[in-house]
């Protein structure tokens, strides 16, 4: 199983270079708007895209018809992708959470504004583990391929939901409703995001330990 997730990580690392100077634009931009929204959109939207990249790049060079030739369980085959795609959802929320500190404090926000933006970080985490989670199953029954309206509507939607959140932080109207939204939200996603993981691989494992390959 490690060696398949040293497999989906090589094919991650290719396009490092692309990603790294993405980052880097993000943090440049972020400084100068003084709002991590543009870094929080970015890493939102690879960490669910990677995964259409990912199963096309397999579709291609016909990966999962060798791979179940390997003296590996189905179920583990399943299990390597989701724990790959959690380590990019965790990698995202650590840079979210590093880049929003590091705006909070050059502008003199403090640890409130450094408070909030982690508490935006573990929303996205959360959001995202919740449509990676539903996105999954539908790939894994009916292939990437069959798949592809469901993977644009599962990467728009965190997409404009983290957007609306990163409007309402300037705008004093909507501010409180705001944090009290967040403050519930940072623990609700997160956890609800996690448990439907668990239950997203049980039913992914289950489509993949009967499919005809």
């Amino acid at each position: 199983m490690k060696g398949l997730m040293i497999k989906d990580f090589l094919l991650f690392w290719k396009n490092a270079k692309i990603i790294l100077a993405v980052y880097v634009i993000g943090i440049v931009v972020s400084f100068f708007k003084a709002s991590s929204n543009f870094l929080t959109v970015f890493i939102t939207l690879f960490s669910i895209m990677w995964i259409v990249n990912l199963f096309a790049l397999d579709l291609q060079a016909k990966w999962d018809p060798y791979c179940v030739g390997l003296p590996v369980p189905r179920r583990k085959i399943v299990l390597a992708r989701y724990l790959f795609f959690l380590l990019i959802v965790l990698a995202g929320t650590i840079l979210i959470m590093a880049d929003g500190i590091a705006v909070a404090f050059r502008y003199g926000g403090g640890w409130a504004e450094a408070s909030q933006a982690m508490n935006e970080a573990w929303i996205m985490m959360g959001g995202c583990l919740i449509f990676v989670s539903i996105l999954l199953p539908f790939v894994y029954q009916f292939g990437i391929n069959k798949a592809r309206f469901i993977v644009i509507v599962v990467a728009i939607l965190p997409a404009i939901l983290v957007s609306i959140i990163g409007n309402g932080n300037s705008d004093e109207m909507t501010a409180p409703y705001l944090d009290k939204i967040l403050s519930s939200l940072n623990w609700i996603l997160p956890l609800g995001g996690a448990a439907l993981f668990l239950i997203s691989y049980a039913i992914s494992g289950a489509i993949f330990q009967k499919k005809e390959l």
